[in-house]
């Protein structure tokens, strides 16, 4: 099955000089291929290297003490990932996909290069900035107390990410427990969830790996408004719509 590939680290730039800058930096990559479950690094590894995903997907985590893992990010084509201080690692990178092609670059030879040229350290900001913009946005997933929230939020942040039209496929190739350990749920709530989003026809699967959004409108709603006091008992009763509409009225 294809997967959605960045050829290369110009992607990410915006206009003649942003390619320059990152054309440079692009000359320090040595790309590895990885198989499914294969480390790109471990937890406690030295941080020698940064690293972007060329094509496939790979899969950050880390386990707690009760031996729990947590996957804290999913890295897709283009994203660069692996920032940090000459230290060791906290976290642990394996790819999900075979034939995952991952960039690495020399750590040390980077910081030379963002040294000598603001302009690539201008860039190298504006991917770690991508970077943490992910993170915020997952703690905003997890901030939702209700499974049926997260997985919609979730559903959409992986078509977001991907740029997928309204007419094409979600590819989701992570497991339905790699996405239990994304969202902080067990994997049969993952699947009900996913079942009750197809029964209301707010997606539609057409592989294991692939997933349609049917109506974004109403995955939104769900992601967005599902927690709010009453919700449930609004979409099954109008009347209790219009009632709670004149209390919060009055309550202004």
């Amino acid at each position: 099955m294809d997967i959605p590939t960045s050829a290369s680290i110009h992607v990410s730039a915006r206009g003649a000089r942003g390619d320059r800058s990152l054309g440079a930096l692009e000359s320090l990559a040595m790309v590895a291929r990885y198989q499914a479950g294969e480390s790109v690094y471990r937890c406690n590894d030295p941080v020698e290297h940064w690293y972007r995903v060329v094509r496939g997907v790979a899969r950050k985590s880390a386990l707690s003490g009760d031996g729990r893992r947590h996957i804290v990010d999913f890295m897709l084509p283009g994203d660069f990932f692996g920032f940090g201080l000459p230290r060791r690692r906290h976290f642990c990178v394996e790819a999900i996909f075979p034939g995952t092609l991952i960039a690495r670059y020399p750590r040390t030879s980077v910081e030379r290069l963002a040294d000598a040229d603001p302009l690539v350290a201008r860039n190298i900001r504006e991917l770690a900035f991508e970077a943490i913009a992910r993170l915020q946005g997952r703690m905003v997933i997890l901030s939702r107390s209700k499974a049926l929230e997260r997985v919609s939020s979730f559903v959409l942040e992986m078509a977001d990410r991907n740029r997928i039209g309204p007419c094409n496929p979600v590819f989701l190739p992570m497991s339905r427990y790699d996405i239990a350990d994304y969202l902080g749920l067990a994997v049969e709530t993952v699947s009900r969830a996913l079942t009750e989003l197809r029964q209301r026809q707010a997606i539609a699967f057409r592989s294991v790996r692939q997933v349609r959004i049917c109506d974004r409108a109403a995955l939104e709603e769900l992601a967005e408004k599902l927690a709010e006091p009453g919700a449930q008992l609004s979409r099954q009763n109008p009347a209790a719509l219009a009632s709670r509409s004149e209390t919060n009225q009055l309550s202004i």
